[in-house]
């Protein structure tokens, strides 16, 4: 038998551009998600201010998922 490895390589999304267009939403349904703890990483100014988010796109889809199974919009 031939040894198999499968590897998973991350699909990253890097901007709210890239999730907004991935999951068609707007980027104030972004930030309602961040609130709501989606994984979604922000990246913040020496004010606090947010400058980038970034998220993996199987880890977003499943927080979704399992959001919506629970309380459907």
């Amino acid at each position: 038998m031939i040894p198999v490895s499968v590897h998973y390589v991350p699909v990253v999304l890097r901007s709210t551009k890239e999730i907004c267009t991935t999951f068609g939403t707007s980027p104030e349904r972004i930030r309602t998600w961040v609130k709501e703890g989606a994984p979604i990483a922000v990246e913040t100014d020496k004010n606090g201010s947010a400058v980038r988010y970034r998220s993996e796109l199987i880890r977003l889809y499943m927080w979704l998922e399992t959001r919506n199974r629970q309380s459907p919009e």
